[in-house]
This record gives structure tokens, sequence and C-alpha cells, in this order.
């Protein structure tokens, strides 16, 4: 599916009105603390991660009773089926996106791309999203200061041992500290930027289920960039920041083997759950054709493409056509695919998987999205109701 095919995904769900909404009174926040001590942590900060998952089954084969089955046990008389366990393994690329820094505090959006080539498609093919995390800026999973850093000591009562190495990324070696974490069912080993504080490596291995079923990981930093957000200097819409819920109705169609089906309506319902000064996490609660299905929570902030809200006074200024980000890793392109003097759509595309955008230019507030998965074939189209439905 190429890009020009796509961008049409959600122009057909325009939201034609909105009332005009006035803006907050402060924009991005000052940078004191520890955010002060990271240089290089902003909003709209990504780090992206080439990732690596295994199962290994704790046993190969399994037997299950059945009267039909194979293989009689002499004696019992029953009757086995006989089951083999295949391990699994997959990589993937990892984005960890900072789509708001607040106070002291990082909302972060978890996003995963497939590679999937064997399948015939080149490009990552984008996933369900993560779960959000709203974290200390001082210290989480993907990094710590460098202060905190320079005081990790060894524990032998806790399995943990420190040292200080010599680690590659890319032609060059970096200074970094190496955490390791040793138990009867864990072992995981932590590789940190001394300078900056950004875990560049971890890998794990635990043993899991009654089996003793065994899952190993790997996750390695291949680049850190900043996005340019256009509206990273405007202040968050007060329709967003008065916002207790947002309710969106649309329909998904599947493509492939069941291109002969029906579109199935959905209706998506997002509640805040918590917010910041400068995010939003929310709870979703959606129905497809009049079933509950499984939805993740969602954070939102500024510092991302593709958020609940964009900057009006930036996007006023937007022409059809215009590239706002290129992502070398995963091959997204982010466009302005389409602007009318009522909205705009942004487009986020590879040639294997893509989102289309649109946001209602008097208050910043999405009013519509689509989106493309080619595995699957499938498209889906929401478009945001005033009230719910």
């Amino acid at each position: 599916m190429n890009k020009s095919s796509y961008v049409g995904i959600a122009a057909a769900v325009i939201l034609l009105g909105s009332a005009a909404l006035s803006r907050a009174a402060d924009a991005a926040p000052d940078t004191p603390g520890p955010i002060a001590a990271l240089p290089w942590l902003h909003e709209g900060t990504v780090l992206t991660y080439s990732k690596h998952a295994a199962y290994v089954p704790g046993k190969p084969i399994t037997w299950k009773q059945n009267d039909d089955g194979d293989w009689i046990d002499p004696a019992t008389g029953k009757s086995y089926d006989k089951l083999i366990n295949y391990g699994t393994s997959a990589p993937f690329i990892g984005q960890i996106k900072v789509v708001s820094l607040d106070g002291n505090s990082a909302a972060l959006e978890n996003s995963a791309f497939g590679l999937e080539q064997n399948l015939g498609f080149a490009d990552p093919v984008l996933q369900s999203p993560g779960p959000p995390l709203v974290a200390e800026v001082a210290g989480n999973s993907f990094w710590e200061l460098p202060s905190v850093l320079a005081g990790e000591a060894s524990d032998a009562s806790k399995g943990k041992l420190v040292t200080q190495v010599s680690w590659p990324m890319g032609d060059q070696k970096i200074d970094a500290i190496k955490i390791q974490i040793t138990t009867d069912d864990l072992y995981q080993m932590e590789i940190f930027d001394r300078k900056t504080g950004i875990c560049v490596h971890v890998a794990s291995a635990w043993v899991s289920g009654p089996d003793g079923d065994t899952e190993i990981t790997r996750s390695d930093l291949i680049r850190l960039r900043r996005l340019a957000i256009p509206w990273e200097g405007e202040p968050i819409p007060q329709g967003v920041i008065k916002t207790d819920a947002m309710h969106y109705v649309g329909e998904i169609k599947k493509g492939g083997a069941f291109a002969n089906l029906p579109a199935q309506t959905v209706m998506m319902n997002f509640a805040v759950k918590n917010r910041g000064q400068r995010w939003i996490l929310f709870d979703t609660q959606a129905m497809v054709s009049g079933l509950m299905v499984a939805t993740p929570a969602v954070v939102y902030g500024p510092g991302e493409f593709g958020g609940m809200w964009i900057g009006p006074k930036a996007a006023a200024t937007f022409t059809a056509g215009q590239v706002l980000d290129e992502d070398p890793d995963t091959k997204m392109k982010t466009v302005v695919s389409k602007v009318t003097d009522k909205a705009v759509e942004i487009t986020s595309s590879n040639l294997s998987s893509g989102r289309a955008y649109v946001y209602d230019l008097a208050s910043g507030i999405q009013a519509a999205w689509g989106e493309y998965d080619g595995p699957t074939q499938t498209t889906q189209t929401m478009r945001r109701q005033e009230a719910r439905p």
C-alpha cells in the first residue's frame, strides 16, 4: 500500500466545524531539578531500541489425555495425544517517546514495530501501543541520573554486582556502568552510559510457570533523537485541559480472506484517569459490534505526533505536503497530508502500516483518526462525537 492511497483513510471523516476555544496562559515549563542534570532530555526525545524476545518451554513434550489419542499408557489403559512445545523468538523495534516533562515527572509513550520481512513487509510494521508510563525524571527503567549511577555499589546479599566497563556503541565505545542481578529464577544485566545516564543495553532471562518455562529478552539502544514538534512552545488548548472524557465512533474493515465480511461498528471512550500540567492519562473502553474488547490505557502530551491534540497556532501555518518528520529506523514519514479551512490531517506511514490524524483547527483537538495494518489488511476509521453516544 503506498502513502498516497493511505492518505484518504481519514480524510473522509474530517470534522467540518467546531467552536473556537481559548488556550492556557502558560507554555512549556521551566526545567529545574533533575532535568538540568540530563541535558539531552526534552519533550519529543525518542529512544529507539533493537529488541529480541524468546520463549523456551520447560518441557519440550507434554501429554494430553484423549480417548482417541495415539499413545496408550500400558499401566492405566488411558489414551493420550503427544504435544510438542515449540519455542518462539522475534525481533522488533521499540521506541520510548517523551511526550511530556512536567516538574519531576516524564510521561512516556511506548510503541513497537514488528520486523516481518519474511512475510513480505520490507518496512517495520506498527503494532498496538504498549503500556504508557508516567515516570520519575530522576530515575526509571530507561535512564538514571549520572550522580546516582556513580554511587551504585555491589551487594552480594541481593545478588547485585556493579562494575565499570567499556561498552560498544556503533563504531565507538562508551564508559559505562554494568549492573547485574542474579537470583534463583532471574538474571538481568543493565548497561548505563556514565555520561548521559541512559540505559543502552538490557539482557534478561527468567523462569516462569509451573513447567519452568524460560523467557529471554535483549534490548540495545540504537538511536537517541529529538522530534521537531512545531507546537512545542504553545500552551495546551483549554478544551483539552477542561475535558474529563472523549468519545469516538467508527468502523473496522478487514481485508484478505475476510474482505467479504461487512465492516464492524466501533465505539471508543476515553476517560481521564490521571493528569499533570502537561500530560493526560486516559483509560479506554471499546465496543466492537456491540461486544466489549480489551483496550490499553494511553498517555498524551505535546511532545508527539498523533496525540490527542496539536497547537492551533502552528497548525494554522501548515501546508499540504509539508514533511514534519522522517524516522530513520521505523521508516515512518510524518507529513501534513491535507488542509482545509477547518481541519488539518497529519499522516505517519511507511510501506507496511500507517495512521492518519485529523485535528480541528479552531481547538487543536483530534477530531478523527484512521489506521492501516499491512499484514492483516485491516483499516479502522474513527470520528469524535461531542456527546457520548
